[in-house]
């Protein structure tokens, strides 16, 4: 998949690929586990527009370790 892009925050490094769209669901990859979630911040009450706030709410969070790797679906 084209559009890669390299997020680091908070001393991690996260592999970005292809276009988000609202209307994608994000694949997201951690520690040693992948798992799909919705297209949706909790905190704002709306769809994260691009891959850095999708990042940072990830790892803000806590529930992933070390995130590895995000792309749409």
């Amino acid at each position: 998949m084209s559009n890669k892009v390299i997020i680091k925050y908070k001393d991690q490094e996260v592999w970005c690929y292809g276009v988000l769209t609202p209307e994608d669901n994000i694949h997201v990859c951690y520690d040693e586990d992948e798992g799909i979630l919705d297209n949706w911040c909790y905190e704002t009450k709306d769809y994260f527009r691009n891959w850095t706030e999708v990042v940072h709410s990830l790892i803000d969070s806590g529930k992933f370790g070390e995130v590895q790797q995000l792309e749409p679906c």
